[in-house]
């Protein structure tokens, strides 16, 4: 199982944005009342807002990259691929208890496998 740890002081942010829009699910027209991020992986491993409006951060969208995951590591690909060899975007749904422990601690850790997801929060 991979461990994708986050640590930012723009979980607050991030969050706030999230709560204020409605939540889409990637790849299919549907929102969902539940509160969650989604984690991506193309060029990075990254969390961002889930809504169909974009949290803008300059000309790109806010996102938050799991340490080691960024896209400026010489070898991202690498430990990319390494993790999944597909591209992806998942909805990781979160607890409003989580939410709450996130915008204090500023920290998220996902632990990924092919079958399994946990999320420590």
């Amino acid at each position: 199982m991979h461990r994708l740890k986050f640590k930012s002081d723009e979980f607050q942010r991030m969050l706030t944005h999230m709560m204020k829009h409605d939540r889409k699910i990637p790849y299919v027209d549907e929102t969902t009342d539940d509160y969650g991020l989604w984690l991506v992986k193309d060029d990075g491993i990254y969390v961002m807002s889930p809504s169909a409006e974009r949290d803008k951060d300059g000309d790109g969208v806010h996102v938050i990259y799991a340490k080691g995951y960024d896209n400026e590591q010489p070898d991202i690909w690498d430990k990319t691929y390494a993790v999944s060899r597909d591209d992806f975007a998942e909805f990781i749904p979160l607890a409003k208890k989580q939410v709450q422990r996130m915008m204090e601690s500023c920290e998220l850790e996902i632990g990924l496998s092919e079958t399994q997801l946990e999320i420590v929060a």
